[in-house]
C-alpha cells in the first residue's frame, strides 16, 4: 500500500525516492526519539572510559570547536570561538581543583596531569589568536567587533587562570609539611572558585550571575587575607616552620589571581553584551 501510495502521488521517480526517503527518516526519528538517552550511553557501556584516561594530547588535536582551515562567517567563527573558550574554562577548572588538592591529599600523578592540560589550554590560546588574526579581517559590524576583541581578552585570562594551577600544584604532595592545618581553608577556597566557574560557564548569564559572581571574588579576597594571618599565627605557635608560611602564602596569591582573571572574564562579556554559553 505505501509503494502505491508513492506512485499515485506522483509519476516522477526521481521525487518518488526523495518522498520514500524522507517519510522513512521522519518515522524513524520519531520511533527512537524515546530511547535516545538510551542509545547515548549505549556507546558508553560499550567501551567505557574513565575521566582520568579523558586527557587531551595537545600535539596531536586539533580545535575541538574552531576550524582553522574554514572560517566560514562571522557568527559561525565567533559561535565556534566562544565554546572554545568554554572548552579552555572546563580544562583550567580542572587544573585548578586537582592542583589545590594535591596541596593536602597524595596525588602522586598530579602535576603530571595539570601540565598535560596545561599543554592543551596553551595550544588553544595560540591556535585561537592565529585564527583570529583570519577573522579579523572579515566584515564586521561594530558588536561583532566588540565580541571578537573581549573573546580575545577573554583567553588570555583563562590561559593565565591555568597557569596559576601550575604554581599551585608545584608546592603540591607534600612540599607543604603539614597539611592539615590549612585543609580546610583550602577546601572552602576551592568551592568557591568552583562557584564563580560555574556560574561563568553557565547558560544565559544575567546581572544576577555577575554579581554572585563579584561576591564570590570578594569572599575569596577576605578569606585569603585572612589565611595568611592565621598561618603566620600557627609560625608563631611553632606549629608550622617558616618555609611552609613562604609556600602558603604563594598559594593564596595564586588563588586570588584567578579570581581576578574570572572577574575581568565577567567584565570583558558585560562590556560587549555576550555570554560565553547561549
Amino acid at each position: 500500500p505505501f509503494v502505491d501510495w508513492m506512485v499515485a502521488y506522483t509519476d516522477n521517480p526521481a521525487a518518488q525516492i526523495a518522498n520514500t526517503h524522507t517519510i522513512f527518516n521522519i518515522l524513524t526519528t520519531l520511533l527512537l526519539i524515546p530511547f535516545g538517552t538510551k542509545l547515548a550511553k549505549l556507546p558508553e557501556l560499550v567501551l567505557p572510559v574513565l575521566e582520568d584516561e579523558v586527557e587531551i594530547d595537545a600535539t596531536n588535536l586539533p580545535l575541538t570547536f574552531v576550524n582553522t582551515n574554514n572560517i566560514g562567517n562571522v557568527p559561525i567563527a565567533i559561535a565556534s570561538l566562544k565554546q572554545e573558550a568554554m572548552l579552555m574554562l572546563e580544562l583550567s577548572q580542572k587544573n585548578i581543583n586537582q592542583s589545590i588538592e594535591s596541596l593536602y591529599s597524595v596525588m602522586p600523578e598530579a602535576k603530571e596531569k595539570v601540565n598535560k592540560r596545561e599543554d592543551r589550554v596553551n595550544f588553544i590560546n595560540y591556535e585561537v589568536a592565529e585564527y583570529m588574526s583570519k577573522v579579523s579581517v572579515l566584515n564586521m559590524n561594530t558588536h561583532e567587533a566588540n565580541i571578537t576583541n573581549s573573546l580575545y581578552k577573554c583567553f588570555a585570562d583563562i590561559e593565565r587562570i591555568s597557569d596559576h594551577a601550575i604554581n599551585i600544584v608545584g608546592h603540591g604532595n607534600g612540599k607543604i609539611k603539614k597539611p592539615e592545618h590549612i585543609k580546610d581553608e583550602l577546601v572552602v577556597l576551592k568551592d568557591l572558585l568552583n562557584n564563580i566557574f560555574n556560574v561563568l560557564m553557565a547558560e544565559g548569564l544575567n546581572e544576577e550571575g555577575y554579581a554572585k559572581i563579584e561576591e564570590y571574588e570578594q569572599q575569596i579576597d577576605d578569606l585569603t587575607s585572612l589565611n595568611r594571618k592565621n598561618q603566620i599565627k600557627r609560625l608563631n605557635e611553632g606549629k608550622i616552620d617558616a618555609a611552609d608560611c613562604v609556600k602558603y602564602s604563594q598559594v593564596m596569591t595564586d588563588i586570588e589571581r584567578v579570581s581576578d582573571h574570572m572577574i575581568n572574564i565577567i567584565h570583558e562579556l558585560q562590556n560587549s553584551n555576550f555570554v560565553l554559553k547561549d
